[in-house]
Order: C-alpha cells, then sequence, then structure tokens
C-alpha cells in the first residue's frame, strides 16, 4: 500500500514539472530592450544623403546625425532636444544594429527602450523627458474615394530576412526596405508603412504628423518639395530647382494623394543632461 502512494506520489511530481516545463516552453519570450550587437563608427564622407533600414530586429543606418537616434528613442523634434551639444546634429555616423536571435522575426522587442539604452550604453546619454501642447497635424486621404497620388503605391518589395540577404546587396542599390533622402526636400521609401511615412516626414520638416490613414500595408513612395525651412549651409548643387518645386504641404496632396490636417498635438520635448561622443566599437 505504501509503495502504491510512493509510486502515486512520484507519478504526480513527475506529472507537474513536465506541466511546468511544457508551460515555460509555451510561454513568450520576454521583451527585448537592448541589441545584443552594435557597430558605431564616424561618418565623415561630406555627404547629406542618408539612409535608414529598420527590420526591427535588425538597423542599419548610414551618415545619420545622433538626433535621429534620439528622435527614435523619445519621439521629439530637433528644436525640441534642450541643452543638446551641437555636434549631437552636426556630426555623422554609420550604425549597424541587431538582435542575435534563431527566429528574429518572433523575438518581442521594445523598439523605443532599446534605442534608449543604445544612447545610454554608447553615448552615456542621461536625459530627462518633459512635454507640451503643440500645434500637430494628422495625414488623412486627400480625396474621398480614397485613391492615392501617383508617387504613392502598394509595395510588392520583399524585405530581406535575415543579415546575409542584405549583405549580397550593393551600398548605392540603397536600402530594400526603409527611407531614404538625397538631400533636402527629398524623400523616398520601399515597403514602409503609413505610420514609418508619417513619422519621417514629421522629422524632415521638424512637425508632428501623426498617421490617421487606417491604410494598413507598406508602400512604396517617392516625394520632392521645397523644404519649409532652408538649411543652414546648402551644400552646392542641393538648391538648384528647390524654388520651382510644391511647397511641402501641396506636395504631399498632389504626389501621394495625402493631406495634412491640423490637429492638437501633445509634443514631447526633452533636455539631455549629459552625452557624449560614442565609445569604441
Amino acid at each position: 500500500m505504501h509503495q502504491i502512494a510512493r509510486l502515486t506520489l512520484t507519478l504526480l511530481a513527475t506529472g507537474s514539472m513536465l506541466g511546468h516545463a511544457w508551460a515555460e516552453a509555451q510561454s513568450p519570450d520576454p521583451i527585448r530592450t537592448r541589441f545584443d550587437v552594435v557597430s558605431i563608427k564616424p561618418n565623415r564622407s561630406g555627404s547629406t544623403s542618408r539612409s535608414i533600414e529598420d527590420q526591427g530586429w535588425r538597423y542599419v543606418a548610414r551618415n545619420i546625425p545622433v538626433t535621429s537616434l534620439i528622435i527614435s528613442a523619445y519621439r521629439v523634434p530637433v528644436e525640441n532636444m534642450l541643452n543638446a551639444p551641437g555636434w549631437v546634429r552636426a556630426e555623422r555616423f554609420d550604425i549597424e544594429a541587431k538582435i542575435e536571435a534563431p527566429d528574429p522575426k518572433s523575438v518581442r522587442i521594445d523598439r523605443q527602450q532599446m534605442f534608449r539604452n543604445l544612447l545610454i550604453d554608447r553615448f552615456g546619454a542621461i536625459i530627462r523627458e518633459i512635454s507640451a501642447p503643440a500645434q500637430g497635424y494628422a495625414l488623412v486621404p486627400a480625396r474621398e474615394d480614397g485613391r492615392l497620388g501617383p508617387q504613392l503605391k502598394p509595395s510588392s518589395t520583399e524585405c530581406p530576412s535575415d543579415a546575409a540577404a542584405s549583405a549580397t546587396r550593393q551600398p548605392s542599390q540603397g536600402p530594400s526596405c526603409g527611407v531614404t533622402s538625397d538631400g533636402e526636400g527629398s524623400l523616398r521609401g520601399k515597403a514602409v508603412s503609413l505610420p514609418q511615412l508619417a513619422s519621417s516626414l514629421g522629422q524632415r520638416e521638424r512637425l508632428v504628423i501623426v498617421d490617421r490613414t487606417n491604410l494598413d500595408g507598406r508602400y512604396d513612395f517617392d516625394l520632392v518639395w521645397a523644404p519649409l525651412r532652408r538649411p543652414d549651409a546648402p551644400v552646392p548643387g542641393r538648391e538648384s530647382g528647390l524654388a520651382e518645386r510644391a511647397d511641402f504641404f501641396t506636395a504631399v496632396r498632389e504626389q501621394l494623394g495625402l493631406r495634412l490636417q491640423p490637429e492638437d498635438a501633445h509634443q514631447g520635448a526633452i533636455y539631455i543632461e549629459r552625452i557624449e561622443r560614442p565609445t569604441p566599437n
């Protein structure tokens, strides 16, 4: 009788451990808040062109200022970065960061926190958040029938799912997925969502722009316009033809078939208590 009882308890304990192990196997992975590998190198090419590929688990940026990282981390325009030293706007960097995982698509990530931790780990950043009301814009369809403009089309581009696929692409080909620019008043994208498009437009013109189109999927676009704010020190040759371009709001409507509708917004701001040039790789 005692042997039967002991056997029963053993089976119950074994079953409990197996059930616990199964439950652990079925539970989702913890949310990732840091890149596993980060490479940061100064870019002294002098070019005004820059590109960003953001696939979630892998981030590749060429010729960007640190302000671009801060925008990704805190979602604030450049003019709302208080106490920022001049080099975070003037100096450019090439940045590659990725999460190493057997199946990157299954990884749950906190994008903002990943960029915040990158700034902390590699730039020694101490940043405090503040906020204030602001005038914003909603990106909405310009036509009642929802028809898009000639420069905004559903994308057929398939984004590479691993680093090896991206490594075979030549730099001159530009990003397979993401947003890039040839300079002031120029923006193009491949396989980007409408929230990404709205965010990119807002960053370029330092406006609060939120996607309200209710359009799913990914799109290719190509947009040129006369910048609202001209660069302080224009690069020779870049200014030619800008005066003949449509203004920003008109270009968005005519080329993309979208319009910017004024709305009240809550705009964040930050106070940078400390930030240093990146530590070596």
